[in-house]
């Protein structure tokens, strides 16, 4: 019988993990995400595909990046008549481009040998996820501010950040960039609770912020 103290302490050690991100222990793939990004050619009994590459995830987990460097972009562009809104998507934009810049400068440390090893089967699964979300129709699915903030909320507690993640803690040979990798990834993610303008952190404002067509 597990004792009052492990009890007490098992929610916050629950709770860490899933700060942290933590793989392969829980992957992002098993969360119950709300289905606001849009998958494309996904059907119910899907096969993920297997065996792929360290330079092959890497080169998906890039292309996620400015996937999603696209998709702040097209929010930016979306609520560009509210400058307050349309800058904190900006600078989400400009952190999923400097992701992408800091994958391929990590990929280009790495030897081939390295590169040539295969991936685990849960962090495939992660990659083929993200690689079948559309932005364009996902962005068409954003009618306000409150539609930006429940997507924005699932896709920063999704797979593209945890295949960042999960890079960063196998690849990176340096301790000290490791770190600074890390806490730039917990700025980022924790940037739309931080940076959110106060007026907009309830979702009835949020509901009169509409977003152009």
């Amino acid at each position: 019988m597990p004792t009052i103290k492990a009890i007490v302490e098992a929610p916050i050690k629950i709770e860490m993990i899933f700060i942290s991100f933590s793989l392969p222990m829980f992957p992002a793939y098993r969360y119950n995400f709300k289905t606001y990004a849009v998958r494309e050619n996904e059907p119910k009994d899907y096969n993920y595909m297997k065996n792929i590459t360290v330079e092959e995830a890497f080169e998906s987990a890039i292309g996620a990046e400015k996937a999603a460097q696209e998709f702040f972009l097209g929010l930016e562009a979306k609520f560009s008549h509210n400058d307050e809104v349309s800058q904190l998507w900006k600078q989400y934009a400009e952190d999923e481009a400097m992701h992408a810049r800091w994958l391929e400068g990590l990929k280009a440390k790495l030897g081939q040998e390295e590169l040539s090893e295969s991936i685990d089967e849960h962090t495939v699964q992660l990659l083929d996820t993200v690689a079948k979300i559309s932005v364009e129709k996902t962005l068409e699915k954003i009618h306000d501010l409150e539609d930006a903030y429940e997507l924005v909320n699932e896709i920063e507690s999704g797979e593209t950040n945890a295949i960042f993640r999960f890079l960063v803690d196998n690849f990176e040979a340096d301790e000290k960039m490791r770190d600074f990798l890390r806490n730039q990834l917990n700025e980022h993610v924790g940037r739309l609770t931080i940076d959110l303008p106060p007026q907009f952190r309830g979702a009835t404002a949020r509901r009169k912020i509409k977003a152009a067509a």
